[in-house]
């Protein structure tokens, strides 16, 4: 993670052991956010960050568990042995003390979505990927329009960690046309999408992918409409809700970490994951099981009623579930 000084990348914090993936069967598996090891200065980058990376890798290899596909992560290891044991352990392959990492701030979790200005007379568009498929349908043909405006306008492309694309270095005064090119391949800008629908994501699932046991990227699509619904009725419109969706608890679209996230657990069916963090910093926790795909909208009512009624001023969702607990709602989820 990249340290800002004066407007400049003074240094980088290294973080090891996250990982996303779990098995729904198996208790002892478990999602987990990545720990800081160490801070590495800018005029160090090109001699230590390689040679870290090494050391991390070399230190699964060796003492990870590789006999049990489900436990072959670094983060069961770290756990198993600690973060102190495995930065000593980094430090002796360098043959050199690592710095502490430094504290890590996050100020917003938002993905650039819109129009921002650049700086000398251009600006970067960012366009919300519905459920980070590129592709033309009937109604929206935004491969179509994505290879046009590339063609004639000649942007930088860059994809974003939450599925969308950044269209960067756009002349201010040819905002209007690419407006206009967006707007007739139906493609809609993301100030005319809720912010529900901009804070959504999920994993090909099938019948893309072997793994999965439910839909996701398909399934997506018929849930988002009754849940902006919700939000409206509840008042909770403008309220920046992460909801994720996998196939599986693989976890490919960092369901862990979402506000609400339904995870597939078989044909038809997901495990409700509520609390998490709109900037990734926290995890959530289960809070039904095998849900019907048909009641998982009246399955999360009871929480964001609860949300839309008794958070205290400024508090988020992820804040007010992880307050609350989810005792709070047992009886009236069944959880």
């Amino acid at each position: 993670m990249a340290h800002i000084e004066d407007g400049r990348v003074a240094g980088y914090t290294v973080l090891a052991g996250g990982g996303m993936g779990r098995t729904a069967v198996d208790q002892s598996t478990y999602p987990r956010l990545a720990s800081p090891l160490c801070y590495v200065s800018r005029k160090d980058v090109v001699d230590t960050i390689l040679d870290t990376c090494v050391a991390i890798v070399t230190i699964e290899r060796d003492f990870g568990d590789r006999s049990n596909r489900r436990f072959a992560r670094m983060k069961y290891l770290i756990d198993r042995r600690g973060l102190d044991w495995f930065r000593q352990e980094v430090e002796a392959r360098l043959g050199r003390k690592l710095e502490p990492p430094r504290t890590l701030q996050w100020h917003n979790g938002h993905d650039h979505l819109g129009w921002h200005r650049e700086g000398d007379g251009t600006s970067f568009l960012g366009l919300f990927v519905p459920y980070g498929r590129i592709k033309d349908t009937e109604t929206m043909q935004l491969k179509s329009v994505l290879r046009d405006l590339v063609l004639e306008f000649r942007p930088t492309v860059r994809f974003t960690a939450q599925q969308n694309v950044i269209l960067s270095g756009i002349p201010d005064e040819l905002r209007p046309a690419v407006e206009e090119r967006l707007r007739s391949a139906g493609v809609p800008l993301p100030q005319e999408l809720s912010t529900v629908r901009q804070n959504t994501m999920a994993c090909v699932a099938l019948p893309t992918c072997g793994l999965a046991l439910a839909e996701s990227e398909r399934a997506l699509p018929d849930l988002l409409p009754p849940f902006e619904r919700l939000f409206e009725e509840l008042g909770l419109a403008g309220e920046t809700v992460m909801i994720r969706m996998t196939g599986c608890a693989n976890g490919c679209a960092r369901p862990y970490n979402a506000n609400i996230a339904f995870i597939g657990r078989a044909s038809g069916k997901y495990d409700i994951f509520l609390g998490g963090s709109a900037l990734g910093t926290a995890l959530n926790e289960r809070f039904r099981e095998a849900v019907p795909f048909d009641r998982l909208v009246d399955a999360v009512r009871p929480v964001l009623e609860a949300f839309a009624h008794e958070r205290e001023q400024g508090e988020d969702f992820g804040s007010y579930w992880r307050r609350v607990g989810l005792e709070r709602f047992r009886s009236a989820g069944n959880a």
